[in-house]
């Protein structure tokens, strides 16, 4: 018992010399004197080697967290900004895309539905303008006209198709 006594308070004098650790009960900051002593018996350029690629890997890793929250910090600037645009109150990014989502539908509706009223509003003001000719120049000058107008519908037919695809 007193040898193991005396073992005990000897280690704790020399890890206090050392600058180790001052309790022996506390491991990490033996393993870290021990971890130092291993250092300076094999000699102060190794140990000052391996440090300077452990300060390496520290600056890479700081550097890299910051990048990373730069991005992340950019990103969700962008969700509030789409969030403001398509009128999402939620904070939640799944609701923000989602409602981003419908909304995108509603103006692709939208849009097939005005191209369809063009259509419509296009071949009125043709035959429209058929129905005038006739009224001004007589019958020949109205079939000449609604000639055109089916030429001019024919050609339209395929870019229509070619938009809603």
């Amino acid at each position: 018992n007193m040898k193991s006594m005396s073992r005990s308070v000897l280690l704790q004098q020399q890890q206090q010399q050392q600058g180790g650790a001052g309790l022996v009960g506390n491991k990490r900051k033996a393993r870290s004197s021990g971890a130092s002593n291993k250092r300076a018996k094999t000699g102060g350029a190794a140990s000052s080697a391996a440090a300077a690629v452990v300060d390496e890997k520290t600056q890479k890793r700081k550097k890299h967290n910051e990048v990373e929250i730069r991005r992340r910090k950019r990103i969700n600037q962008r969700f509030e900004e789409l969030g403001g645009i398509v009128g999402c109150q939620s904070k939640q990014k799944r609701s923000i895309l989602t409602s981003a989502i419908d909304k995108l539908k509603e103006f692709e509706e939208r849009i097939s539905q005005l191209k369809r009223n063009l259509a419509t509003l296009d071949e009125a003001e043709l035959a429209a303008d058929a129905q005038r000719d006739s009224d001004v120049f007589g019958d020949d000058a109205a079939a000449a006209a609604a000639t055109a107008a089916a030429a001019v519908q024919q050609q339209q037919q395929p870019q229509q198709q070619q938009q809603q695809q």
